[in-house]
């Protein structure tokens, strides 16, 4: 899951080498050709602090608008990017707080009827339970599998 704002792409995701880290992917769209972004990957243990990640964040999304206009002759304004990069940064922040605050609860559930769930899925619960258990935050996409893993749950007793 990500936000974006007039083109401009930031989600927050697990790093691919160590699942308890985060990344911060930020992209713009290109506006002549279509599918086609320009992405910068940010680690936030890179930077000190929030107001230096949050700079790292819109200096990005400036330097994928440069790429994509200097490459591929996109007009796209770089100051204009590097806002809407961290509007989106911050709506994906505030994503994550709110959708964390019953993930707790769901994960107990699960845990409660993993004999219905794949030895995979079941390794992932366990990720998650680690996850909630150091206070660490659940990403959307993570939310949305819990969610994905109660629905047969819930129906099924309807």
């Amino acid at each position: 899951m990500a936000t974006v704002i007039q083109g401009t792409e930031v989600r927050i995701e697990r790093n691919p080498t160590d699942w308890r880290k985060f990344q911060v992917v930020v992209a713009v769209h290109s506006i002549k050709k279509d599918k086609l972004k320009a992405t910068n990957e940010i680690d936030p243990k890179d930077y000190p602090g929030v107001e230096k990640l949050i700079q790292a964040v819109g200096i990005a999304a400036g330097a994928c608008a440069e790429y994509l206009g200097q490459k591929h002759g996109d007009n796209i304004d770089p100051s204009g990017a590097c806002k809407h990069a961290i509007r989106a940064f911050g709506e994906e922040c505030r994503l994550i707080a709110e959708l964390g605050k019953d993930v707790e609860a769901k994960i107990k559930r699960l845990e409660h009827h993993k004999y219905l769930m794949t030895p995979e899925q079941v390794e992932q619960l366990q990720h998650m339970r680690y996850l909630v258990d150091h206070r660490e935050r659940i990403l959307p996409s993570e939310v949305q599998w819990i969610n994905e893993r109660l629905a047969p749950i819930h129906g099924s007793q309807l």
